[in-house]
This record gives structure tokens, sequence and C-alpha cells, in this order.
């Protein structure tokens, strides 16, 4: 590809444009922004299940199992002494150990209308909404999480994974003369 192409394939997708110390700065569409939820850290696990979408974590699922089922060894809680029982088939009460163990959990809504996006909130339309899933943190990924300046999630659901969800994967590029050294 050479530097005429490069610019024209920006200009193309091209959403704003700027000068900043001498170069252009553009903003565009990017028509292959990658998945924030595989491609980042994650401070908290989708466990989702939707008929249409592919919308949570691969073995999310199996991944609060686990930590149910590691956090009920070590805990003095009186319902969880003994796990031989448990209903591990029902969503539910898989949900209602975790909480009471302490996970933290919170409640995925879906909003699909000209475009999806996720909140841990309630829409206000019933007809085009609905709860998906859950995310959640265990014990041992907040501390994991905690501390670390570099590593500190923005939420356990991150608005970078909306705009993702929606088409909105944005970039930027730094365009200069390539045969002079100089900026454009």
């Amino acid at each position: 590809m050479t530097s005429d192409d490069f610019v024209s394939a920006i200009e193309a997708n091209q959403i704003e444009s700027y000068e900043h110390h001498g170069a252009t700065v553009a903003i565009y569409q990017d028509d292959d922004p990658g998945n924030p939820r595989t491609d980042w850290d994650q401070a908290g696990t989708m466990w989702c299940e939707h008929g249409r979408y592919d919308l949570g974590d691969k073995d999310a699922r199996l991944v609060l199992e686990d930590a149910v089922a590691s956090l009920a060894k070590s805990t003095d809680h009186p319902d969880y002494q003994d796990m031989e029982d448990f209903n591990w088939g029902d969503n539910a009460d898989l949900v209602e150990a975790a909480v009471n163990l302490g996970i933290v959990i919170l409640p995925l809504f879906l909003y699909d209308h000209s475009g999806i996006t996720m909140s841990c909130a309630p829409f206000s339309c019933p007809w085009d909404s609905g709860q998906v899933g859950v995310i959640f943190m265990t014990p041992e990924a907040g501390k994991e999480w905690e501390g670390n300046s570099s590593r500190q999630p923005a939420g356990l659901l991150h608005p970078v994974h909306m705009d993702h969800l929606g088409g909105d994967g944005m970039t930027d590029a730094i365009t200069t003369d390539l045969e002079h050294g100089d900026a454009q």
C-alpha cells in the first residue's frame, strides 16, 4: 500500500480532522476495530444468553460455577457448607449463591432496535429490551485489579464495549509527508 492509498483509505472513512503540532490528525470509522471483550483485560466476566447474539464471555457460566464452588469450600455460610445437593442447573440458584458468597454481580440488559446496546440498568422500552445475563467479578479478580493504577477499570461494563456493539469503532491516524518527513 502506497502512502497515497493509505491516505485515501483514511479519507474515505474520515469523520473529523484537525492540525496538532504541525501534523494532521484524522479521526475515522474503523471497519475492523477488534473486540474489547477479547482484546483487552476485563474486570468483569459477562454471562449472557441470547438467541441471535453472542454477547458474553466464553465459558462464563463455568467460571461462575468454579468461583462459587471454591468460595463455598472456604466459607462459614451455613447454606453452602455442603454443595453436594446444590442445584447447579438452576441459573437463579447459581446467581443467588454467587451473591451470598461475595461475588459482585450485576444484571445485564440489552436494547435491540436499529442496533444494540447494553446496560446494567433496565431500559424504558419493554418491547425492544430485556435482561440477557449478568456481569460478575470474583473476589480474586477484584484483588487483581485493586491498587494497580495501570489496570483500573472504568466499570464492569466499559463504554468502549458499548461502542463496539453499536459498530462505532473509531481510531486516529497522523498523516505526514513520507517523502520529506514533514508533517502535512
